[in-house]
């Protein structure tokens, strides 16, 4: 089962352009803050994380 989660804006600025970087913030979010799933992908613009249970 696929979940969609917003993505906190101060994760962008705080990557500066660094996708590798970014897509590492982000699934330490959706690990902290979704517990039972894991980052699957990023969507709209780096604005939506898809996550599918563990």
């Amino acid at each position: 089962m696929e979940i969609k989660e917003h993505i906190p804006h101060c994760y962008a600025w705080l990557a500066n352009g660094n996708k590798a970087l970014f897509k590492r913030y982000v699934a330490s979010y959706v690990e902290r803050n979704v517990p039972g799933y894991k980052l699957l992908r990023i969507e709209d613009k780096g604005t939506v994380a898809v996550c599918i249970k563990k």
